[in-house]
Parts: C-alpha cells; structure tokens; sequence
C-alpha cells in the first residue's frame, strides 16, 4: 500500500473549520451579551416614558391638577368650534350640547355664551382655568360680556 505525505497540509497557514467554528461561537456569545444588556436598558426607556407626565392622558388624576384643567379645555376646543360652525355663533352653547358633539368632551362650565363670544371653564374648586374667544386660556375669570 502506497504511503502518502500528509507533511504539506501541515506546513500550509489558514484556518480550520475548528477555528471557523470557534469564530463564530464567540460572536453569538458577544451578541447574546450584548442584546440581554440593551433589552434591560431599552425596557426600562419605556418605562420611564410611560410614567412621564407627558404620557399622562389629561382625564387621569395626576399630580398636576391645574395642568389636567387646563387639558379639559383644550380638548373642548374643537367641540366649541363645532357648536360655533353648527349654529352660526356661541349663542345656546351647553356643556350637553358640546357632550353630544364629541363624548371625549369632559365637564366644563359656560360661564357665558352668545353671538358675540364664550367663556368656559373647568369644574373644581381650585386651579381654575378660563377660555374665552377674546382672551384665550388663562387663569384670570373672564370678563363679562
């Protein structure tokens, strides 16, 4: 039986398939390491946006009440100006008929309404805001009309 020369295999540089497989073990591992940390981080990027107070949805009770008053009035704006385009002015605006336009509408007080303007603002007894079609959001009562 002839004998080979396995010497020149030997003598030749390169990697293995041994090698190649230990390459690529090491970048699963370093990815794995690294995806466990991240998600940790990333998790706990949403949690801290979730209890932001800039994710608080305005109904919610939350430490700031005079800014979830002032939410309950921006987002009757668009019911206000619904009533207005509806009926030609402000003149009979109700807190029902600003409910029946748009349920998302929480209570508020007319504090005067009619062909020339509004006032409204919210219910409570602290931390009042006022919206009326001269003066806009603010804190100070409306004026008369």
């Amino acid at each position: 039986m002839a004998r080979r020369d396995f010497g020149a295999l030997r003598s030749e540089s390169g990697q293995t398939q041994v090698e190649y497989a230990l390459i690529v073990a090491g970048i699963g591992l370093v990815c794995l390491v690294a995806v466990s940390f991240l998600s940790g981080r990333v998790g706990g990027l949403f949690e801290s946006a979730s209890n932001s107070p800039a994710f608080t949805p305005p109904t919610a009770a939350g430490p700031d009440a005079s800014e979830n008053n002032r939410s309950t009035l921006v987002l009757a704006l668009p019911a206000i100006n619904l009533y207005h385009d509806a009926h030609g002015g402000w003149a009979g605006m109700t807190y029902p008929a600003l409910h029946a336009l748009d349920s998302a509408v929480d209570p508020i007080v007319v504090v005067y309404a009619d062909d020339t303007g509004y006032c409204v603002t919210n219910t409570g007894d602290q931390d009042l805001w006022y919206r009326s079609s001269d003066a806009g959001l603010t804190q100070t009562p409306c004026a008369s009309p």
